[in-house]
């Protein structure tokens, strides 16, 4: 009986310790793809983030040109006007 009962408490310790490890990989693969998901989440945001950037950076630069395409039009016709003024 002692033998049987020995048995016993062995396998069960033996199915709790495999147990516990089967929880101990779960809980670092779940750990791994947390990490990993974090990364892809930051390396994502951050890219959304430089197209962002880039986006506002030609934006702006636009219309700079553009101010700067006017102020040379003007200046321009200013010019032609006076030219004319000054031909008369």
């Amino acid at each position: 009986m002692d033998h049987k009962r020995e048995y016993q408490n062995q396998n069960l310790n033996q199915n709790l310790n495999q147990n516990q490890n089967q929880r101990q990989n779960q809980n670092q693969n779940q750990r791994q793809n947390n990490s990993v998901q974090n990364n892809l989440y930051q390396f994502e945001m951050g890219y959304e983030l430089g197209a962002d950037i880039e986006e506002a950076k030609n934006m702006h630069k636009q219309e700079y040109c553009k101010d700067e395409l006017q102020n040379n039009m003007r200046k321009l016709n200013e010019k032609q006007q006076n030219n004319q003024n000054n031909n008369r």
